[in-house]
């Protein structure tokens, strides 16, 4: 997995001086994970703070995909560390059938990549959050550290933390 993604974050560097969105690169970001990933299942940050916000329904199992580091730094408040394969399904294995899950990571790259895993063996409520955490945090939306309100998130690398808010980077 980390060859892919070392790959696709060459695959970044080499086309973002021709991206098609220069005002906003995560939007050419998105639109390539959909064109590699067509079959999952996507849903919005604003998708997301509402199914969060909604007090009559029940809410979707979020899980973080980044790695230890990164979700140590911040989190969408409620999400489960799940960095590999293994322990997504180990935690959606404990849950209802039909509960939505809606994985993320920076961008939405790791995360797609689990999620299409994840749709070939068999589950079927499995959503990528589109933007990723980077997204969401640049919308001005909150990030936490358990249930502490904090203002970073990690940035994975040079590379992709150019698509985050300088503001938000945490120094490490």
């Amino acid at each position: 997995m980390f060859l892919r993604v070392f790959f696709f974050s060459l695959l970044l560097i080499a086309t973002s001086a021709f991206a098609s969105q220069k005002d906003n690169p995560l939007l050419d970001i998105k639109s390539k994970i959909r064109v590699e990933y067509p079959t999952i299942k996507y849903v919005s940050i604003e998708q997301l703070r509402e199914k969060l916000s909604a007090t009559s329904r029940q809410f979707p199992l979020l899980l973080d995909v980044r790695e230890p580091e990164e979700y140590s730094v911040s989190q969408i408040h409620g999400a489960k560390l799940t960095p590999t394969i293994e322990r997504v399904m180990a935690v959606l294995d404990k849950q209802e059938k039909n509960r939505i899950a809606i994985l993320y990571c920076s961008v939405g790259y790791r995360s797609a990549l689990l999620a299409k895993q994840l749709q070939d063996r068999g589950y079927k409520h499995i959503y990528n959050l589109e933007g990723s955490i980077f997204e969401w945090a640049n919308n001005g939306y909150p990030v936490y550290q358990g249930d502490k309100q904090v203002f970073t998130v990690h940035p994975y690398n040079f590379w992709w933390g150019r698509l985050l808010d300088e503001k938000l980077h945490f120094d490490y």
